[in-house]
């Protein structure tokens, strides 16, 4: 049986596990589903690491060329029995059987580790399906991959200390400097996160809710502090926490990460060696005659550390009337963005940001996902590769997008994709020499024929996003993200522009009028979603640049300060400010310099200025 939400580490097998294929016998292929599997897990805070029976060095050398072998903490790559193997390796991360997921093809391989390794999860890969599911709907509390860094911490000793003689004389030229701290009630999610995931040393195994933690730490009657380390290799943070009451310790706990340092030591004796219930089983016994003499105690840098950290609290997400706003803001790294893009077979990934691959990104299964790869030909990882929007303070989405694209159901399982204009179903056959001759936006696609066919065989064509089904989405997401975080949703021009020569933009301007009545009904009175209008900003034809959906720098400068208002309403402490100069060399320079250059001369230098065109 798999536990998921114990999982500290999995050990992959890789022939026919992680990848498909034999490493030895010539052709592997890594999909893109385990990419994104081993990227959600480190995003989880769960290690990856490897035990294979191939050669290290050109397995590494293969994996680094995937761009994955940093997301593995030492690998274990040779030829000998993967029982022992396992085991020494999960010493050496300092982490329990009971924490470890093993997966592997071979089912004798899987009764060894299980043997060597008990209480050892286990799973092969028919069961991966079930893990993606879960981790993908799982809690991404490690954005910035800080588990991940400190376990690499843990692999560069391990790797140093085979130069040593013995442990005592590689501990002494580790450098570690302990740091001791009182203002316990000011880091209270880290201990609360020590106090519930830490395991083998835990010596009470007391698992006080954050409540009863909050009032032991304000309880004038009890004394507590929390241990930060750090050592020639790195910095791991707040690794300890401890609480008197009275004579006795009632918590009495440091990271399995420190394990081997001697820090539990160390503080014991700086605490006097007092009473203590220890609960087995624990990793180390304390003892009161030893004291660490390699540690050196003083005061470490107060980093602030939270059980959620993450570099962005703002997402911008949509296509290029986003990106345009968005070059007139000065941002820290605070702010995110997610724009469209071109992928690395040239094609123009814009469907990321629709409202139906967005929602699908979360609610599709991976079968469903297998399914839409075989049966769509456009649709791909790239498709449904977004931020997690629980993560962010802020969110800014444009609306504009709903208006372009025709939407299609699949047949068997419903899942809905969004590819082409509206105007143009691909599943109507008096279309496609249109788009096998890219007479209509086909994205940068080479389209056959013969996968326009499979895809009408499949697929039902629904229409555009109709305004009910985006208040539906948008009452799914107020429900994905935290209660506190906002939404501000871009809404797109109601005014038309008169010199449309698309056919597919002729009506967008009532579509976007219907749509965005309907969204100001659904967000009448409610507080955590703005709205940004674009309209009021349009005030003559000269507003527009070659469509509805695009503008002159004016409007986007405009659109920038709306932007920045709530951006400082809701995120005081962020530094954000527009560039009146960026706008004025848009406005003004950059179209005398595109009329004065030659085209060629000019398409050299144009990167120097945000373009409008998507």
């Amino acid at each position: 049986m798999i536990l998921y939400d114990k999982i500290k580490v999995v050990v992959w097998d890789l022939d026919d596990t992680l990848w498909e294929g034999t490493f030895s016998e010539g052709h592997i292929f890594l999909s893109n589903d385990r990419l994104s599997l081993l990227n959600t897990l480190t995003d989880c805070g769960v290690i990856n690491t490897i035990c294979s029976k191939n050669d290290y060095e050109p397995v590494k050398e293969r994996l680094t060329e995937l761009g994955v072998w940093d997301l593995f903490v030492l690998p274990s790559i040779n030829w000998e029995p993967k029982g022992a193997r396992v085991k020494s390796l999960l010493k050496d991360l300092s982490l329990r059987p009971a924490n470890a997921l093993f997966i592997d093809d071979n089912i004798s391989n899987l009764k060894e580790v299980q043997y060597y390794n008990e209480g050892i999860m286990i799973a092969t890969p028919d069961d991966l399906s079930d893990l993606w599911d879960y981790f993908r709907g799982a809690e991404k509390k490690d954005i910035q991959h800080k588990r991940l860094a400190q376990y690499k911490i843990i692999e560069s000793k391990h790797l140093e200390s085979r130069k040593y003689n013995s442990n005592i004389e590689f501990l002494e030229s580790c450098d570690i400097h302990i740091g001791i701290y009182s203002d316990t009630s000011s880091q209270i999610d880290r201990i609360f996160e020590l106090v519930q995931r830490t395991n083998q040393l835990n010596f009470t195994k007391i698992r006080s809710s954050l409540e009863e933690l909050t009032n032991d730490i304000n309880n004038p009657e009890y004394s507590s502090g929390y241990v930060r380390v750090k050592d020639r290799f790195g910095d791991y943070g707040i690794v300890g926490f401890y609480l008197f009451t009275g004579q006795i310790l009632k918590h009495f706990l440091f990271s399995c990460r420190t394990i081997g340092l001697g820090i539990e030591q160390y503080v014991y004796h700086k605490l006097g060696c007092p009473s203590i219930r220890i609960i087995p089983e624990v990793a180390i016994s304390l003892n009161s005659d030893e004291v660490p003499h390699w540690i050196k105690e003083g005061v470490l840098e107060d980093k602030t550390e939270t059980v959620e950290n993450h570099d962005a609290s703002i997402l911008f997400k949509g296509p290029c009337d986003m990106s345009g706003l968005v070059g007139y803001l000065q941002m820290p790294q605070g702010i995110k963005t997610d724009f469209t893009f071109t992928n690395n077979e040239g094609h123009l990934i814009e469907t990321h940001n629709h409202s139906c691959h967005i929602q699908g990104a979360y609610l599709w299964s991976t079968n469903e996902i297998e399914s839409l790869k075989k049966d769509a030909f456009f649709f791909n990882s790239d498709c449904i590769n977004h931020c997690d929007l629980k993560h962010f303070k802020i969110i800014f989405l444009s609306t504009l997008i709903e208006g372009i694209y025709g939407r299609y159901m699949h047949n068997e399982t419903g899942a809905i994709v969004a590819f082409g204009h509206y105007n143009y179903p691909i599943t109507d056959s008096s279309f496609w020499d249109d788009y096998i001759n890219s007479n209509v936006q086909n994205y940068g696609f080479r389209i056959s024929r013969e996968q326009l066919e499979a895809f009408s065989n499949h697929f039902t064509f629904i229409g555009r996003t109709s305004p009910a089904d985006y208040v539906s989405f948008l009452k799914w997401l107020r429900e994905l993200m935290p209660k506190d975080s906002v939404l501000c949703l871009i809404l797109g021009s109601e005014i038309p522009y008169d010199n449309e020569t698309d056919d597919s933009y002729l009506d967008r301007a009532n579509y976007h009028t219907s749509l965005n009545t309907e969204i100001r009904r659904f967000t009448n009175g409610v507080d955590n979603i703005r709205l940004i209008e674009i309209t009021p900003h349009i005030h003559s034809q000269s507003d527009f640049s070659n469509n509805i959906n695009h503008f002159t720098p004016a409007v986007y400068y405009s659109l920038s300060r709306d932007v920045l208002d709530i951006i400082k309403e809701c995120e005081p402490h962020l530094s954000v400010k527009t560039s009146k100069s960026r706008y004025l060399i848009k406005q003004y320079i950059q179209p005398i310099v595109q009329r004065l250059l030659p085209q060629r001369w000019y398409s050299c230098v144009r990167g120097l200025f945000q373009g409008n065109k998507r």
